[in-house]
């Protein structure tokens, strides 16, 4: 893995962690009524997303 990779992962990290937890505040407020429970579904949306869209990017 070159650093080029890496630093490609980290921001595909960072972007779907910026999305998950927007994403996660609007979920837990008009769906659950918990805050924290629509972060934390957030989050891990938008980790997954993140590590989704980078590997599709790079084609592996």
């Amino acid at each position: 893995m070159s650093n080029n990779e890496g630093k490609s992962s980290a921001n595909g990290l960072a972007v779907g962690l910026a999305l998950g937890l927007s994403m996660g505040v609007a979920l837990g407020l008009t769906l659950f009524d918990n805050i924290a429970l629509g972060v934390a579904l957030g989050v891990g949306i938008g980790l997954t997303a993140g590590l989704a869209y980078d590997r599709t990017r790079r084609g592996s």
